[in-house]
């Protein structure tokens, strides 16, 4: 005998009353998926990959998968087969996102790029404290003189400029320079900047070896200001999205935000949004960024940061760590809004949530659903066609 068992279109209800229950609607549902008709099908048995140990998994547009397996972040192949990218200093959880032809993993420790020509550290560290003397030959001006200095990557990139320091140099003298010794192979140059005589403002002056720890300035032609004056390096954080050419990193209550194409580096004085809980997950489309922090979720509204106007949109605590970008086109909703091309998915207690443009929240599933999500952790997967949010 043959029992039809569907189709429930509208999924679980697990509010209403069951002699209440709306038509379309089950109580509960085990090892089994609800297809877009609204019949089921038995859930498929999966093939473990990855043993104890292996988290922070992610797939790029380009179908590689990376995993990490004991402080080791590397690929992960369909067979199980697991190639170390690089060893990481723990094995904190992290995430991932796609900058143009290059991807970004952030942990709450430490940061990488993975570009085709290898993995470096996101971001160039701050130069160190510089020694300055005055010299008696050199052609300078007679005058108070400030020297600051940068560390240059083999890439080009720039780093944070060092504390500033002084030297009263005689007519005609000079500056002699003494640097710390620099192990790291990634900085290929030292970038030096100088003031005129009496003058507060730096210009470049000269570019030297890493591996030259002394070195004399003197007269000569000067260019341009330091552009990382008072800057830092780009705070690595737990999670990370790409957003109008800028990275966004997020660690406790704090977004930071890069400055415009320099992903590596931000301005401690204003480069970040704090929130007052912890962030939960993070998902940026081009008119906004959508925040979820432990009790609420947040829209950020603006082109830019210094526009962004910050206001609830959802006040269920999600659950942490699980949200996702989708293309609309991906989405099968009845009445779901026409020229919409990605949306922002999250669980909260009325089930999935999703972000439109301009903070609009769409909720298919509230008076169904109602979970207590406080304090728990997961992940969001789409599995065979089905988004998945998993309670660890």
């Amino acid at each position: 005998m043959n029992i039809q068992l569907a189709p429930w279109p509208l999924g679980i209800d697990m509010v209403s009353e069951v002699t209440r229950l709306q038509k379309g609607a089950a109580v509960d549902i085990v090892n089994a998926v609800v297809t877009v008709g609204g019949d089921t099908e038995r859930r498929d048995g999966e093939t473990l990959l990855g043993a104890q140990g292996t988290h922070s998994t992610w797939t790029s547009a380009s179908g590689v998968t990376y995993a990490v397996q004991d402080s080791v972040l590397g690929t992960l192949a369909s067979d199980g087969t697991f190639a170390s990218v690089i060893t990481l200093p723990n094995d904190l959880p992290g995430a991932f996102t796609e900058l143009n032809d290059t991807i970004v993993f952030s942990t709450l420790s430490s940061a990488y790029v993975l570009a085709a020509d290898g993995v470096r550290p996101l971001g160039v560290q701050r130069a160190e404290n510089l020694v300055v003397a005055p010299l008696a030959i050199g052609g300078l001006d007679a005058g108070t003189y400030h020297v600051a200095y940068s560390y240059i990557s083999t890439t080009g990139e720039e780093g944070p400029l060092s504390p500033i320091v002084s030297a009263n140099v005689p007519a005609n003298g000079g500056i002699a320079l003494t640097f710390p010794t620099m192990s790291d192979g990634s900085i290929d140059k030292r970038r030096v900047y100088r003031t005129e005589a009496n003058s507060e403002v730096l210009y470049e002056a000269e570019n030297i070896s890493v591996f030259m720890t002394t070195y004399n300035i003197g007269a000569g032609n000067l260019g341009a200001k330091p552009t990382t004056m008072f800057m830092d390096r780009m705070a690595p954080g737990r999670f990370v999205r790409y957003w109008q050419g800028r990275l966004l990193s997020a660690r406790g209550r704090v977004l930071h935000f890069s400055e415009p194409m320099q992903y590596g580096i931000c301005d401690p004085r204003h480069g970040f949004v704090q929130f007052p809980h912890e962030i939960a997950w993070v998902e940026a489309m081009y008119a906004g960024v959508f925040v979820g922090t432990r009790e609420a979720t947040y829209y950020l509204d603006g082109e830019t940061p210094g526009k962004w106007v910050s206001r609830v949109v959802d006040r269920s605590p999600p659950l942490f760590g699980a949200s996702r970008m989708l293309n609309a086109g991906e989405i099968t909703l009845k009445d779901f809004p026409n020229g919409i091309n990605y949306v922002a998915v999250w669980l909260a207690e009325h089930g999935f949530c999703l972000g439109l443009p301009q903070g609009v929240v769409v909720r298919p599933q509230e008076g169904r659903i109602k979970l207590d999500l406080r304090g728990q952790e997961g992940s969001m997967a789409i599995i065979d066609g089905v988004l998945t949010a998993i309670v660890h």
